[in-house]
């Protein structure tokens, strides 16, 4: 397989470090993007041959060595065929970002990133070093199954350019992608599709709910159009009332007043006849001006006078105080007064039942139901936007601190209760990984015995924080020789710590694919040669009271692990 890995970015301008004939093709990602980082995945032809293009961006932040703001860099790895695993390829160009590119051609800057050389060229030999780390990690991560020959569909003119948040990216629906537009752009930045869906939701759901509302608003409107009519004409009714019952107070003093003056005109009456009388006696005796003389005669005529101005007197008081009107007419107002206070309390009921009309008008309105919570999904978002998220390594099944070095533990990373989602990548110290990957979030370590053993959590998103986790390590009981032990290199089945002579062992290496040699102190090859990475053993007395299998690739440092023979057999073999 052809593999190129290639360096372009804007450390001084643009500069490129890699095959001569991709050049010109790298100087196209120098665009201003204002994401932080991208994913290109593109396939197309360079010359006759057919390759895929995988490349790791950095935009947002960047900072040239002159301090210039602006440009970005950018990763690519180049392979003669299509690998399927897309999101596999970016967690190992981010991991060589984060471990090699940064603090040699790139240094933190608060949440930016500086270069600290005009060209990449001046750092050759670290370059080269981080070319051959990524190789190793390529050969072995990847699945040889999901590599692809890259055949005539692959290529095609570059018409549209899709993209899509990462997290919703699946490996048929890429490939589908790149077969049919060859280019596809990729970033934890952009919209995840379950938001864009939930959107979508939400804007039907306010419309529809909008037209509920204004429908129930129009008729609440009418409603309190029609109150507000009523209660006009409650207020109207009610004045009138309030004349009406002025009124019939008013006419009830007058009745009374009338009442009490009944008794003086009963009175008058008593003497109106006899006093018409004595004035018609008058008028018929003497009809004549009377001559004033003076004597008896006269005085008989005074008598006479008086009689006659109580007579005019009595006249004045009885037309003063005539007669009101006929009862039937009192009774009449009565009646009136009585039939407004009922038009009163009516309008008092319907001014009550309007409030009730009101609140049950109310009450036919939806409750608004509320949206639903989008999948959890831990979408990548700038970090500057959000407070520092603490997380914490969780070690299961250690005492006092202390962790045994023939022992195996199950490492975590939390946040909070549940386990972290997001991407990552691990530095370990005296420990190395017995299952899983240093970019998995939950892994196996063991103990290598040389010392304290440090785990650190760096996240790919740095709005995430971890605190380091140092552990002491117990003393081992098993001897072992001046051999450099890496216990993680070399497996052996069935699993033991201490050998049996005449029994048979399979030694097995892990994590390397490559070749190399066995090197067998205390164990005779009984099936496979001492070349191949599996080889079947049979225990025999060593050198020294130990037997040691050592395995040394042909890059690298080689491995070791030393072994006690059981009490009795040592004891029988050296008798």
């Amino acid at each position: 397989m052809d593999v190129e890995i290639l360096i372009h970015g804007v450390p001084d301008g643009q500069k490129y470090y890699g095959t001569k004939e991709e050049q010109a093709n790298m100087g196209l990602f120098y665009d201003n993007s204002k994401e932080a980082v991208k994913f290109v995945v593109e396939t197309k032809k360079q010359g006759s041959t057919a390759f895929a293009y995988y490349t790791y961006l950095r935009y947002k932040g960047m900072i040239e060595a002159g301090g210039r703001l602006g440009g970005y860099f950018g990763l690519t790895l180049r392979l003669d065929e299509y690998y399927q695993d897309a999101i596999h390829i970016y967690n190992l160009l981010e991991i060589v970002f984060k471990r090699y590119i940064v603090g040699t051609l790139l240094t933190p800057s608060g949440d930016a990133y500086k270069y600290t050389v005009p060209d990449f060229a001046i750092k050759a030999s670290e370059i080269a070093q981080m070319q051959q780390a990524l190789m190793q990690l390529i050969q072995a991560t990847c699945t040889k199954s999901k590599f692809l020959d890259i055949d005539a569909s692959f290529i095609h003119p570059i018409t549209a350019v899709p993209s899509a948040n990462i997290a919703d990216v699946s490996e048929a629906a890429l490939l589908a992608s790149i077969k049919k537009y060859s280019k596809v752009v990729l970033s934890p930045e952009y919209e995840l599709n379950i938001v864009k869906e939930y959107k979508k939701k939400l804007q039907e759901a306010e419309g529809k709910g909008g037209n509920i509302v204004a429908e129930k608003d129009k008729k609440i409107a009418d409603k309190d159009s029609t109150i507000a009519s009523l209660n006009t004409k409650v207020t109207t009714l009610q004045n009138q009332v309030a004349a009406l019952e002025q009124e019939s107070k008013r006419k009830d003093t007058e009745i009374q007043q009338l009442k009490q003056q009944g008794g003086l005109v009963q009175q008058v009456a008593k003497i109106k006849d006899p006093i018409v009388a004595i004035a018609e006696y008058f008028r018929i005796k003497d009809p004549q001006p009377l001559t004033p003389k003076y004597g008896r005669k006269n005085f008989i005529l005074g008598v006479v006078g008086c009689s006659v101005s109580v007579l005019v007197l009595a006249m004045c008081i009885i037309m003063m105080f005539r007669s009101p009107g006929s009862s039937a007419d009192v009774k009449k107002l009565e009646k009136q007064v009585a039939t407004l206070k009922e038009d009163n309390k009516r309008l008092n009921n319907e001014v009550r039942d309007k409030d009730v009309l009101i609140d049950q008008l109310r009450r036919q309105l939806p409750t608004p139901t509320p949206a639903p919570a989008p999948s959890p999904v831990t979408p990548v978002v700038n970090p500057s936007a959000q407070e520092t998220v603490r997380l914490r390594i969780d070690v299961a099944d250690y005492k006092s601190g202390k962790l045994s070095k023939d022992k195996t533990y199950n490492i975590a990373i939390m946040n909070g209760k549940s386990r972290f989602g997001g991407s990552g990548i691990w530095d370990i110290t005296n420990a190395e990984i017995k299952k899983g990957k240093v970019t998995d979030s939950h892994i196996i370590i063991q103990p290598t015995g040389k010392g304290k053993v440090t785990l650190k959590y760096k996240a790919g998103d740095s709005s995430y924080k971890c605190d380091d986790r140092t552990f002491e390590v117990e003393t081992s009981t098993v001897e072992t020789t001046a051999v450099d032990v890496v216990d993680f290199q070399i497996q052996i089945e069935p699993d033991v710590k201490e050998v049996e002579i005449g029994q048979e062992y399979t030694f097995s290496i892990s994590g390397y694919d490559g070749k190399g040699t066995w090197k067998l102190d205390g164990f005779e090859p009984q099936r496979g040669t001492v070349h191949d990475n599996k080889i079947v053993v049979k225990a025999k007395k060593g050198s020294l009271n130990l037997s040691t299998a050592t395995y040394t690739p042909d890059k690298g440092k080689p491995a070791s692990r030393a072994f006690k023979y059981k009490e009795n057999e040592s004891t029988e073999e050296t008798k």
